[in-house]
């Protein structure tokens, strides 16, 4: 998980479990949903521009919405869709401060 930018800390043993968001190794991914259970068909995690030097992320979208917090609810993942991240050389400070609220 860690190799595609996400990390479950709490074991997805909360009521609304959440993925953290990281930079990602690679530029595309896809994960393969399976559309069984009530989930989606595949979800894409497209890390643009990432390099070893372009490795922070500068923004990030989820399904087209601006996510201003450095994480996401599992559920939302597992609805499918496509988490575009902006990468960049150097850290954004104004990203990923929001505050989460269970």
């Amino acid at each position: 998980m860690a190799a595609i930018g996400l990390f479950q800390t709490d074991g997805g043993g909360s009521a609304n479990p959440i993925y953290e968001i990281a930079s990602p190794l690679y530029e595309k991914i896809t994960i393969d949903l399976g559309e069984r259970y009530e989930r989606g068909k595949e979800f894409v995690i497209d890390a643009r521009g990432v390099s070893r030097v372009n490795k922070y992320i500068q923004s990030a979208t989820l399904n087209d919405t601006s996510l201003e917090t450095f994480w996401l609810l599992a559920s939302e993942l597992l609805k499918g869709g496509e988490h575009i991240l902006e990468m960049g050389p150097e850290r954004n400070t104004d990203w990923g401060i929001g505050v989460y609220e269970r």
